[in-house]
């Protein structure tokens, strides 16, 4: 008589391979969890004091609100559901009009639809609350390689660089955008 093991962690034998793989699926489900909580955090934190203010409970409201919403948009574009992805992430400026994440994650939806423009003008917001947010800037030099201005792709793709020394697009986009321009 066979028991299958694998159903339950608690009963497979300790040191076997089916132990060393029950605990890594605990693991990595652990992990999701912990990326979760930080995105709740990083999404309450990115409106920047209002997580932390105690002169008005609307402010804590609106600052859980807008930590929720950002959290239900990234989880919706992982699913890819872009446009519940993007009615959330509008949610998001609404409430904490200083969130540079929900400004970016407009502008990569945006730019994955080819709507550059208004991608651009995503990027730019985000670049204006963080002027070293490196993904903004590395993808705001795309979208003006793409439009025919190298020389501000060249400025964007230094500004990342220089934002994130071990941003390795930005260096070979850049490197080919120099070399193209002699």
């Amino acid at each position: 008589m066979s028991t299958n093991y694998a159903s339950d962690a608690t009963m497979i034998p300790s040191g076997s391979r089916q132990h060393a793989r029950a605990s890594r699926q605990r693991g990595s489900r652990t992990g999701l969890i912990i990326a979760a909580v930080v995105v709740a955090l990083v999404a309450g934190l990115s409106g920047g004091y209002l997580l932390f203010r105690d002169d008005s409970s609307t402010s804590k409201d609106t600052s859980k609100s807008a930590a929720a919403a950002l959290a239900a948009g990234l989880q919706a574009e992982l699913q890819g559901k872009t446009d519940v992805a993007t009615a959330k992430f509008r949610e998001v400026v609404s409430l904490d009009p200083k969130n540079k994440l929900a400004y970016y994650n407009l502008g990569l939806i945006e730019q994955n639809a080819k709507d550059v423009t208004t991608a651009e003008t995503d990027y730019r917001k985000t670049i204006e609350l963080d002027p070293k947010y490196a993904p903004a800037l590395y993808n705001l030099g795309i979208i003006r390689a793409d439009a025919g201005a190298p020389v501000e792709a060249i400025a964007l793709y230094k500004r990342a660089t220089a934002a994130d020394p071990q941003f390795g697009r930005a260096y070979l986009n850049l490197g080919l955008l120099l070399f193209d321009t002699g």
